[in-house]
């Protein structure tokens, strides 16, 4: 079965950000020597007090997948408290 990850990526992505959190996604290559090939490096930004500050950093779609997964169920549990 094939997932589209970056789907859910952006669909995660949409649904935080429509709760008030703002966070952003930057990629990078990075060079391995040791495998001799490159690598994609996927940090989280999230916005506080006006600056975005580096909260994750993370080499696979699916990590990624999961930090905002979890994040997302944060925004939930913050947004039934209030």
């Amino acid at each position: 079965m094939f997932i589209n990850i970056k789907q859910n990526i952006n669909k995660l992505l949409y649904a935080i950000r429509a709760s008030g959190t703002d966070i952003k996604i930057n990629t990078i290559e990075v060079y391995s020597e040791q495998k001799e090939r490159y690598f994609y490096k996927y940090m989280a930004y999230i916005k506080k007090r006006d600056k975005y500050r580096l909260d994750n950093e993370m080499f696979s779609k699916i990590d990624l997948l999961k930090y905002l997964i979890d994040k997302y169920k944060e925004v939930r549990k913050w947004e039934k408290k209030n």
